[in-house]
């Protein structure tokens, strides 16, 4: 259910990062500067929400509430998105894909963390790599199929595509209540040393 997740979620902002130039021109034909400033700009905010995730779970260790919460904004943050090239509201473009872009590039620092935790012992520089293949395959076979489906039905049809594939995503990241190995072993390991210290009688 992870590797789907992470699969179905990253693979959708890889899709759109990859189509964003006839998304955008279908709206904006006479603004080809404005799709390099939005590549820019989703770039950035990749970079904040991995940061943001990464120090909110060094603090909390709370993965799976993480998790939902950065993909359930995700779909609200893609909807909001669509909604803004639909209207033609350029402001409204930036401002929504913080909630699109930012949340799921996010939840990849928290899903990458949580491989090692469910798949302990197991080395996890195997297992993240095996993670990070989900991106791949899922990311090209959504730009072929929203490809084919904005050629034939229109953009809404394609953002459409993107949705419904960060709401499958979603629905896994919720289903999936994995075991974190990796703290019940260094939970374990305090223990013994702390009763090693002071032996109970």
């Amino acid at each position: 259910m992870l590797w789907n997740s992470f699969g179905l979620l990253l693979g959708a902002v890889t899709t759109m990062g990859t189509m964003l130039n006839p998304f955008y021109m279908i709206h904006f034909k006479d603004d080809e500067k404005g799709v390099g400033i939005l590549a820019f700009f989703s770039a950035l905010t990749g970079c904040i929400g991995s940061a943001v995730c990464g120090a909110i779970l060094d603090k909390t260790k709370a993965f799976r509430v993480i998790s939902i919460v950065a993909s359930c904004t995700s779909i609200f943050g893609a909807i909001l998105f669509a909604t803004s090239f639909v209207m033609e509201i350029k402001w409204m473009l930036f401002a929504s894909y913080i909630l699109f872009g930012g949340p799921v590039l996010g939840y990849s620092t928290v899903a990458m963390d949580l491989c090692a935790e469910i798949t302990y012992p197991e080395p996890e520089a195997i297992t993240t790599g095996i993670l990070n293949m989900a991106t791949q395959l899922y990311g090209f076979l959504l730009v072929l199929i929203t490809g084919r489906v904005l050629e034939a039905f229109g953009d809404v049809a394609g953002h459409g595509c993107v949705v419904v594939s960060l709401v499958l995503g979603t629905v896994l990241v919720i289903l999936n209540k994995g075991e974190h190995r990796r703290q019940k072993a260094g939970q374990s390991a305090t223990d013994d040393e702390t009763h090693a210290i002071f032996p109970q009688k």
